[in-house]
């Protein structure tokens, strides 16, 4: 990868969907202790197998039931930047299978990352309750997703679509990122923008400047609404985000909502080298 990140957090896990397993409790004592398991037991290297997404209701009998997913674990804990280093290097998931040949070929998911944190869902009267042990996936990054990574296609992208007024990659691009607090006001700017447009007709060159608002404050970290900078006095990558920026584009690529010439973009990084 071009952009080098540093203080990388070895968090996340190749991992492969199992199944869902109940257990019913009498106890809050109980289910707790199987709680502190499930934690020991997902920060032991050794454990083949890891737990997560932990929902816990009541029956009428007032026992605790706790639908809990299960995950086969492939690869132990490592770093997201690294997890990519490898898998951008292997041309498909089907290379991948091949290469961890022992997966389960007639389980119906295939491979991704998983991550511990918060998580929410909602109950049937529509309130979000927290997951206990909570986790969340996102896919593998193969060969052809390199693309997407490569610093130079978001503002590729961007400037292409603002010069054909692709009102829609810029709404998506909106609703995509507007939860993200760094975010948030630059989406808010991007919609209006787009409802001017709508009502005025061309507006080419604030329909780029809102796009790449976006990536930026999306992509690189900030400490008091101000980015932070690196010794060098660029601007600090937040990988997380920029990956998910980097699989915004891909689905957009897949959709038919961009065209990403890998030429042009391959043009504009040798001049950079230069």
């Amino acid at each position: 990868m071009d952009e080098k990140v540093k203080n990388k957090p070895k968090k996340y896990f190749i991992v492969q969907y199992d199944r869902k397993t109940i257990r019913i409790f009498k106890t809050e004592k109980d289910y707790e202790e199987m709680i502190k398991i499930i934690k020991k037991n997902n920060n032991n290297p050794s454990s083949a197998l890891l737990f997560s997404n932990v929902k816990k209701e009541y029956n009428e009998k007032g026992e605790i039931v706790a639908t809990i997913s299960v995950y086969a674990k492939i690869k132990d804990r490592s770093s997201l930047e690294d997890i990519d280093e490898e898998t951008m290097n292997i041309r498909s998931m089907y290379e991948f299978l091949e290469i961890y040949g022992h997966l389960r070929r007639n389980n119906l998911y295939y491979p991704e990352i998983l991550s511990f944190g918060a998580r929410t869902y909602k109950d049937e009267n529509g309130m979000q309750t927290k997951y206990d042990v909570g986790s969340h996936t996102d896919r593998l990054f193969f060969k052809n997703d390199r693309i997407y990574m490569n610093p130079k296609t978001p503002a590729y992208v961007i400037n292409a679509a603002s010069q054909e007024n692709n009102i829609q990659f810029f709404t998506d691009l909106a609703n995509s990122f507007s939860t993200y607090p760094n975010a948030t006001d630059a989406c808010i700017s991007c919609k209006k923008a787009i409802n001017f447009y709508k009502q005025n007709g061309f507006f080419t060159t604030r329909l780029w400047y809102e796009g790449k608002n976006i990536f930026e404050n999306t992509v690189y970290k900030k400490k008091n609404n101000k980015f932070l900078i690196d010794e060098n006095g660029k601007k600090i990558l937040d990988y997380k985000p920029r990956r998910n920026f980097a699989d915004f584009l891909s689905k957009c690529h897949q959709d038919g909502l961009i065209y990403i010439d890998e030429m042009i973009i391959s043009e504009e990084n040798q001049k950079l080298k230069r």
